[in-house]
Parts: C-alpha cells; sequence; structure tokens
C-alpha cells in the first residue's frame, strides 16, 4: 500500500485489543473458565493470523471513490483488527483474572513486546515478511498449547497439529522463494498486479525488486534526459524499485566510459560541468548511477552514502559483475552510513554533495506512526551539508518540477535561502536553479539547484549558460538575472520570506528537524480540496473515525448495562488520560528520533524497545512498591513522572544536537538512555491505577477500563501525527506532557476518596 497507510494499520492493531477487552467485559459469563477459553481464544488467533495474511494479500487495492472501494478498504482494516481483537481478548482474561499481579503481568506483556521490536530486524534481515508473519502465527499456536489444560487433548492436539502445519508451510515458502518462485507472493500492489521480477529482496527498511532484460539494449533512463541527447544510444539497464514504486536504475557497465557518455546529458548532473576534478559526495547510491556519472565526468573521486545496506550488497554480490564490479572502481568508495551522521563527524570536506531524486513516493518502514519525515531536506541538514563544502563547492539537488506542481521546486528555494542565512545576506548570488521540461525518455519536467557557498563567478555562469543553452535546458533563477517565474524571483528577493510563503496557497515553508515533513504541501485544512488518495485526506478521515470508534468504545458498554457503578467516572477519565499520554510521547520521539537516527525501523525499533522495556520494569516495580507499602505511597512516582517529563521535553533537542555528530552506535545507546528513564515512570500509572480499581472498588469494571485506555491510544496515535504536521514535533509531546499533569492530579482525587 502507499506510505501513509502504514500506520493505519498500527491504530488499527489497538482498535482491536480495545475491541477484545470490551467482548470480555460484555460476555464476562462466556470466560467462566479462564485457562480454557485462552487455550481455544490463542487457537483462534493462530489461524486469524495466518488466514488474514492470504485475504489480505488477495484484495485489491482501490484509491478511488466508489462503494467497491470504500469496501475493500473497510474489509481490509476489518481484518486487521480482528486478528487484534484475539489478543485483546487474550491479554484482557489475563489482567483481569489476577488484577493484584497486575504489574507483574503488564510487565510480561511488555517485555514480549520489546523482544519483538529487537526481533523484527534480524527476521526480515533472513526471511521475508510473508514467512515471519506466518512464525507469528506458530508462535500463538504454541500459547494455546501452553494454556491448554492437562485433561484438554482436543486443542493440545489442534494446536501442535496448526504448529506442524505452518512450519511445513514455512519452508515451502522460503524454498520456493530461493528459486524465485514464492508460495506467498504479493499479487496487488500500489501499482495494480504486480509482475514477476528477476530479483527479489526483503529487508528491515524496505522491499528490493529488479525488474527488466538484463542483456536488452534500451534507450538510457534518465530523471532529466536532455531532448537532445542521441537516439542512437542503446545500454542494457535494469530497474531496481524500492517497495514497488521507487526506481533507481541498475545499468550494465564494462568499465568504457564511452559506455556512459549518456549521463552528460542529464540534467541531475549539471554541476559537474563548472566542478571538474571535484572530490564528490552523493547521498544515496541507489543502483550505481550518481557514482558512474562522476565516472563518466572523470572527477576526482566520488563516495557514495546508501543507508540501506543491502543495496550495496545487491551492487557487491548478485549484479556486480552486471554493474561493472564499480564497487571495486579505484575512484570509488562505497559507505553503508546515514548521510547527517557520516558528514557531521567527518572531517572531509567535498567540491560537490549531490542529492539526486532521494525520497520519492518509496513505502518506507517510515509509514509506521510517521508521514514520511526526511531528514535530508531540513535547514539543518542543508546548513550542516554546506558547511562541509570547500569554499568554491556546491550542494546539487534534484527534483519533480512540474507545471501543476511547482511547490516542491519552490520549498527547495525557501529552503536553500534559509539555509544560507548564516553565510550571506545575498543568497540570489549563491543559487542557480535549471529546468528541463522537454526531456525524452522514463520522465519529464525535472528540475535542479546548485547551491554554492560562494557565489558564482562570471566565468561559471557563462559556462552555465553555454550548457544550457546546448542542452535545451532553461535557466529559472541564476545571479544578476530576473527569473520567468515571478514567484520564484519574489522567494529569492523579498525582505520577508515568512510573508511571501503565506501568500502562496501551498505550504512552501523550509522544513526544520522538528517540522520535517518535506512531501506535505497542503494543510489539513485542505482535506476537502484533495484526492481521497492523498494522505492529508486519509488522516483527516481516519482522525475523526477513531475518535467515533473511540467514544462508541465507552458509550456502547454504558448503553449495555444501563447503570455504570459509583466511582467509575474519574477511573474512565484516568485511564482514558494515560492512554493519550502515553501513544503522544511515544510518537512524537518515534517522529524526532527519525532524524536523530537516520531511518525510520531504527526510530521505531529504538522507541518501542526501550519504552516497552523500561515501562516493564516500571509496572512491575510499582506492583511490588503497592503490595509492600500500601497504595498511597505509590503516589510519590506520579511527582517524579511529570517532573521528568517536563525535564525530558526540554533537554532532549540539546542531547540530539550535542550528539548529532555520532556513529549510531553511540547514538542509540544515547537514545535508549534517554526513553529509558521517562519509560520506567511511564510504565507505572496503568497497573497502578488498575490495582486501586480492584482494590478499593471491587465492582469496577475492569475490562472496560482496559478498553478505554486502548481506544484513546488508538486516537492518540493519530492525533499526534495530525498535531506534528501541522505545528511541530514538539507540540505532540508536551499535549502528552498536559496529559500526564492531569491524569496524577485524578490519582491523587482517587487515593484521597479510597
Amino acid at each position: 500500500m502507499w506510505y501513509h497507510f502504514a500506520f493505519v494499520s498500527i491504530s488499527l492493531a489497538l482498535f482491536g485489543l480495545s475491541i477484545g477487552a470490551l467482548i470480555v467485559y460484555k460476555k464476562k459469563e462466556w470466560f467462566q473458565n479462564s485457562r480454557s477459553h485462552l487455550s481455544r481464544i490463542s487457537y483462534y488467533y493462530a489461524w486469524a493470523i495466518i488466514l488474514s495474511l492470504f485475504v489480505i494479500l488477495s484484495i485489491p487495492l482501490a484509491l478511488h471513490i466508489s462503494l467497491t472501494a470504500i469496501f475493500s478498504g473497510f474489509l481490509r482494516y476489518m481484518i486487521i483488527a480482528t486478528v487484534f481483537t484475539f489478543s485483546g481478548m487474550i491479554i484482557c482474561l489475563i489482567l483481569t483474572s489476577n488484577p493484584v499481579k497486575a504489574g507483574m503481568l503488564y510487565a510480561i506483556d511488555l517485555a514480549g513486546s520489546a523482544s519483538a521490536c529487537l526481533i523484527v530486524i534480524p527476521v526480515l534481515s533472513y526471511l521475508d515478511a510473508p514467512a515471519a508473519i506466518a512464525i507469528l502465527s506458530a508462535l500463538a499456536a504454541i500459547a494455546s498449547w501452553i494454556f491448554a489444560e492437562d485433561g484438554d487433548t482436543k486443542y493440545k492436539k489442534r494446536s501442535r497439529n496448526l504448529l506442524i502445519s505452518v512450519f511445513l508451510l514455512v519452508f515451502l515458502h522460503l524454498v520456493s522463494a530461493r528459486y524465485n518462485y514464492p508460495l506467498i507472493s504479493i499479487v496487488w500492489s500500489k501499482n495494480g498486479i504486480e509482475p514477476k521480477p528477476v530479483y527479489e529482496k526483503w529487508t528491515p527498511f524496505a522491499r528490493l525488486l529488479v525488474y527488466g532484460e538484463p542483456e536488452k539494449p534500451v534507450n538510457p533512463v534518465g530523471w532529466g534526459m536532455s531532448s537532445k541527447t542521441p537516439r542512437e544510444y542503446k545500454i542494457p539497464q535494469i530497474m531496481l524499485f524500492i517497495d514497488n514504486l521507487a526506481g533507481t536504475v541498475i545499468t550494465k557497465w564494462n568499465g568504457k566510459n564511452e559506455e556512459i557518455e549518456f549521463l552528460k546529458y542529464d540534467i541531475t548532473n549539471i554541476a559537474h560541468y563548472i566542478r571538474k576534478n571535484a572530490d564528490v559526495l552523493v547521498v544515496g547510491i541507489g543502483g550505481g548511477r550518481d557514482l558512474l556519472s562522476a565516472i563518466a565526468f572523470n572527477q576526482k573521486h566520488v563516495t557514495g552514502l546508501e543507508f540501506n545496506g543491502k543495496i550495496i550488497e545487491l551492487l557487491k554480490y548478485p549484479f556486480a559483475g552486471y554493474s561493472g564490479n564499480l564497487y571495486k572502481h579505484h575512484k570509488v568508495t562505497m559507505i553503508d552510513d546515514e548521510a547527517r551522521s557520516f558528514i557531521a563527524r567527518g572531517k572531509d570536506s567535498y567540491d560537490l554533495i549531490q542529492i539526486s531524486q532521494i525520497d520519492t513516493w518509496a513505502a518506507t518502514a517510515a509509514g509506521a506512526y510517521v508521514l514520511t519525515e526526511n531528514s535530508l531536506y531540513t535547514v539543518e541538514a542543508w546548513s550542516l551539508f554546506i558547511s562541509r563544502l570547500n569554499e568554491k563547492g556546491i550542494l546539487t539537488v534534484s527534483r519533480w518540477y512540474l507545471d501543476d506542481k511547482p511547490y516542491e521546486i519552490y520549498r527547495l528555494v525557501t529552503l536553500a535561502r534559509s539555509s544560507l542565512k548564516n553565510i550571506t545576506e545575498k543568497a540570489s548570488d549563491h543559487i542557480i536553479l535549471i529546468r528541463n521540461n522537454q526531456a525524452y525518455g522514463l520522465l519529464n519536467g525535472m528540475g535542479t539547484i546548485m547551491v554554492a557557498r560562494s557565489p558564482f563567478d562570471a566565468g561559471e555562469l557563462r559556462e552555465i549558460r553555454s550548457i544550457c543553452n546546448e542542452l535545451n535546458f532553461e535557466i529559472m533563477l541564476i545571479p544578476g538575472e530576473p527569473s520567468k517565474d515571478r514567484i520564484l524571483q519574489r522567494i529569492i528577493e523579498t525582505g520577508n520570506l515568512q510573508e511571501e510563503i503565506k501568500k502562496y496557497p501551498y505550504d512552501i515553508s523550509p522544513n526544520t528537524d522538528d517540522n520535517p515533513f518535506f512531501f506535505l504541501f497542503y494543510r489539513l485544512s485542505d482535506v476537502f480540496k484533495l484526492d481521497p488518495s492523498h494522505p492529508v485526506f486519509t488522516l483527516v478521515s481516519l482522525l475523526f473515525t477513531v475518535i467515533l470508534l473511540g467514544l462508541l468504545c465507552i458509550i456502547i458498554p454504558w448503553k449495555w448495562d444501563k447503570m455504570i457503578p459509583s466511582g467509575s467516572y474519574k477511573y474512565m477519565i484516568y485511564f482514558a488520560s494515560i492512554g493519550l499520554a502515553y501513544m503522544s510521547i511515544e510518537i512524537s520521539q518515534m517522529q524526532r528520533l527519525v532524524i536523530f537516527l537516520g531511518h525510520p525501523v531504527y526510530s521505531l525499533t529504538v522507541v518501542l524497545f526501550s519504552l516497552l522495556v523500561s515501562s516493564g520494569i516500571g509496572s512491575y516495580i510499582s506492583g511490588i512498591v503497592s503490595e509492600r507499602y500500601g497504595m498511597r505511597k505509590t503516589a510519590f512516582f506520579w511527582i517524579f513522572l511529570v517532573l521528568l517529563v517536563i525535564l525530558f521535553g526540554y533537554l532532549t533537542p540539546h542531547i540530539i544536537s550535542s550528539f548529532s555528530s555520532a556513529r549510531n552506535l553511540v547514538r542509540i545507546p544515547v537514545a535508549f538512555s534517554m526513553l529509558f528513564i521517562i519509560g520506567f515512570f511511564m510504565g507505572m500509572p496503568f497497573p497502578m491505577g488498575f490495582k486501586l480499581a480492584s482494590t478499593q472498588h471491587g465492582n469496577l469494571p475492569l475490562a472496560w477500563f482496559w478498553g478505554i485506555n486502548g481506544a484513546m491510544s488508538v486516537i492518540a496515535s493519530v492525533m499526534a501525527i495530525c498535531i506534528s504536521v501541522s505545528y511541530g514535533i514538539g507540540y505532540s509531546f508536551w499535549l502528552g506532557a498536559l496529559f500526564y499533569i492531569a491524569a496524577g492530579i485524578l490519582f491523587y482525587m482517587l487515593i484521597k476518596d479510597s
């Protein structure tokens, strides 16, 4: 699916957990023998996991407005929610059957979740996603076997047989996938029906697919090839796709420069004409195209950075010979690292830093909980890149430049101007913008912006004009000449940039690390102008949907029981508040650490693991303290929690800035340490409230409180994203802090009433 649908699955997972708790609350009479029901539900859970995989893979993805499309989407969502409904019932049954031990049981649950955060990365490094999901089904079958009572041979046999069947399925799937005929394959994707790839590889970062006829000469693929490119150029090329859509090219090369002369006709490489014999840094190796460009222009040396190490492995092993053993070339160095941290900690400076079409419509792991944060297109990132240029160095960035959607280029210009603020007051002397809307080949409508550390000199300007005239490129911004585009002219010349940005109908403000959503040009207020497939429309629609579902989770049980026991209302608000608080802080940190750790996978893993482990320990400790010293003593934990949240919110940006140049081996422990301290206390409110409700008011609906907590977590998972993209990540965090303050006040009131 498209990247912006990915976080929906997690929201629906939380929703399913809440529904499971409400079923346990409503149908108490069904679950008298909890252990027997745990075995049965776990067995159904195992089947639901494996069947949901096949059903979802069989449903076409429709993104237009029709009853069919709506039903298709609804069916997908309900399948996901139903799977997690079973797990919600299991967890709720375990907690409510022994609320006195809620702290310990909740801690064990969180420890299991934390373990999964670590396991998922190596699993997806060696297995594909279908095999990984099937193994989860096997885990549920094992749980069913464990829960089955000694005399219950029925479910022991069923769970054992299911376990054997699942492992057999995984084995056959992996064997068939090795020969490029996977037993469980993706049929429908965002591109429609998937053709059979030449090569497929799943990684924790993305799914890699290679398409094409490796030996067939074709017109060279380029992002902005000049209309003057000789038609006789033919060369074998294949396409490497990252998550189905973000494409890059692997060129068959025998080591001869004349074979790659066509790269001199691509607008993305225009900076090579005025920076000769350069030390080049390429951000995003992909299929190696930009590395070949540096070789084609006979540059001194090129260093390529690629955060997804599996792409480098692709060029080193299965396609090494095809790509001319590019990684062994004497002018080439390939490095598996994140660009910002590599540049920040390095001492080298460069004549040319090239970023060509990095992060297009790729469905990266950023889909989980986030709306495509990007660490490369922020003022802080560009300021860093410019600071690592030699005195005459150039940062060159290429993006789409379409007549009906020029705002991506406009944002690049506002970003360039803001990044140059510390160097010069006259940014126009440092910026050149070239456009190619007459390209031939695969694509058209490409723009390249060149940002120089020092003003472009007269000789360089003459050469740029000459090259653009020869290759039929259009100059949109160049020092000393007015732009053909009045909006560009105002952006580059105005004394009040912010005022000019406000006049434009789309959001073209320069992104910062606190608001790193480069590809989001629409405001939430523009939702009714958008196509239903647009992420903003999806986000706002989902927000209203989860608010409605969350309220129903509260109202329906209320109507079922006619009368809620006295003393419930404060507990309702309490559990709702801690659900909103925990999730708001969790999501804000996931978004913030994408910039710090460089990739959503690391952010997601580190945040979830840190908070789950520390929250589990905090939950366990709170149970011990309450048993030994009574519930009133645990109230002091709330003071520490509120103070730590406030201190954390203030110090985190400074800590991140201090360690921005460190390697991930350092940054990950730093992030873990920060989150562990706050997570320890964040894990206490739920079991403390659960135990207080069970011991002081024995007739209170504990399962309903669990459901309310989960329902509010669902709302917060979407609400926090809406706040982040509209106002900044910091606002999401401080909203969570306010909810914790409110919950702390309520807890003191509940202690006083008990």
